[in-house]
């Protein structure tokens, strides 16, 4: 098991970081609800689930984080090259 420093013996550096995880998994966690979401709407039929490279740009789009630009697909749509 790893060593977990107390409240009296814990060092900024390691509250800092502490706070930068806590942060992270915050937003990780907000990503995967904004994807269970589109899951949920492409199951309820949604109309744009007929258009795949649709499709996949909404799925991108809720996996991005706030602020952040949607990474771009390995392969491209369809007309694109």
């Amino acid at each position: 098991m790893t060593h977990r420093p107390t409240a009296s013996t814990i060092t900024d550096e390691q509250l800092d970081a502490l706070y930068r995880r806590i942060e992270t998994l915050e937003r990780a966690e907000a990503a995967l609800a904004r994807v269970r979401h589109v899951a949920d709407v492409i199951a309820a039929g949604a109309p744009w689930t007929v258009n795949h490279d649709g499709l996949a740009r909404r799925i991108r789009d809720a996996a991005a984080m706030p602020g952040e630009q949607p990474p771009v697909p390995a392969v491209p749509a369809k007309g694109e090259a």
